[in-house]
């Protein structure tokens, strides 16, 4: 939320959703792991440590089509930059 004033949360039964013009990430909170899907192409992200999943022929909740998979909170500050690119995205005209 700190990203901009611009956004809008939308809750759905399997995620929540995150948009400015268009939703930019899902987030998918499972029972060990929070699944976090954003609306850009894996080879799109800055991903130096190659931890996106690219999930454009996988079916999932949502419409992204990378995910990052939270297992520990360490991963955190690496999750919020690659959130950072995809809400950049959605905003440009």
């Amino acid at each position: 939320m700190s990203l901009g004033d611009n956004i809008e949360i939308i809750f759905r039964k399997h995620y929540i959703a995150f948009k400015t013009r268009y939703n930019f990430i899902y987030i998918s909170p499972r029972r060990s792991v929070i699944h976090v899907t954003l609306a850009m192409n894996p080879n799109e992200l800055q991903d130096p440590k190659k931890s996106v999943r690219d999930m454009r022929k996988i079916g999932h909740q949502g419409a992204g089509r990378s995910r990052f998979t939270v297992t520990d909170k360490s991963q955190i500050p690496y999750l919020q930059g690659l959130i950072a690119q995809s809400y950049s995205k959605s905003i440009k005209p």
